[in-house]
């Protein structure tokens, strides 16, 4: 029994990592395809960590 429910655990963390990679990836999609100049930086330092493709082309 014991194993059953071990193994159901798992089937069920397998999946939520799966639908977390899938939401990300949806949001990557999003974020490098919108025609709208964005970027992410930190809220401390304001570092850029990334920008996408319409930043760099209205930016350089």
């Amino acid at each position: 029994m014991l194993t059953i429910i071990a193994f159901l655990f798992g089937l069920s963390v397998w999946f939520y990592i799966k639908s977390v990679r899938t939401a990300t990836s949806s949001y990557e999609n999003l974020f490098n395809s919108s025609p709208l100049a964005i970027y992410i930086m930190t809220k401390g330092s304001l570092k850029i960590l990334n920008v996408n493709k319409a930043m760099v082309k209205l930016n350089g």
